[in-house]
């Protein structure tokens, strides 16, 4: 049963909701996440000043290419990949992108310093939501090329409502 392979990918500054918003998808819509954290060692080398890795793009495109192409045989199946640099792939692998912002800069600066970011990293984080980054990244590397860009608020405590999952799911239906 041959089938084809599609990727969501979740971007968005660190802090904003990604992984939760991945994580509801999947649960919602039977999506398989796909975890940088499984390869962000093989993929990029850690940078002490930063407290973070520095990726290596075409080594994860290597990687999460593999995982689309290993199911190829499965079926129909949609996988979910959630990073601040998840944007960043080639666009001929990815099929929605969704951005996520945290449109309440007190929460995400609480949210950061609970994860212990050195202020440092909390300011520049801050400074890379405010400036929209990732949202001006994703268009210009993915949607002018077709790629369909979707944003959403991931300042809510409650999680994603149901509206934004399914706005999610008829975009890449």
């Amino acid at each position: 049963m041959a089938g084809k392979s599609k990727l969501i990918v979740i971007t968005g500054s660190p802090g904003a909701g990604k992984s939760t918003l991945a994580k509801a998808l999947c649960s919602k819509f039977g999506f398989i996440h796909i975890d940088i954290h499984g390869f962000e060692k093989s993929c990029g080398t850690y940078n002490s000043k930063k407290d973070c890795y520095d990726l290596d793009m075409d080594k994860v495109e290597v990687k999460i290419s593999e995982i689309l192409d290993s199911s190829k045989d499965k079926g129909d199946i949609t996988f979910v990949f959630d990073s601040h640099v998840s944007h960043l792939l080639h666009p001929s692998i990815v099929d929605l992108c969704v951005v996520v912002r945290c449109n309440n800069l007190k929460k995400l600066r609480a949210r950061l310093e609970t994860r212990g970011y050195s202020e440092a990293k909390v300011s520049e984080n801050l400074e890379c939501e405010i400036m929209e980054v990732c949202h001006d990244e994703a268009s210009e590397k993915l949607g002018k090329f077709g790629v369909e860009i979707v944003e959403v608020d991931g300042s809510l405590d409650s999680g994603y409502s149901e509206e934004v999952l399914e706005k999610v799911k008829s975009k890449f239906s």
